[in-house]
């Protein structure tokens, strides 16, 4: 299972992309 830190990373890597698109 995911740990929060991971999935915060998951987060703000989708939040990135979509900044960059």
């Amino acid at each position: 299972p995911m740990d929060g830190r991971q999935m915060l990373e998951l987060h703000s890597d989708k939040l990135k992309f979509k900044k960059d698109a």
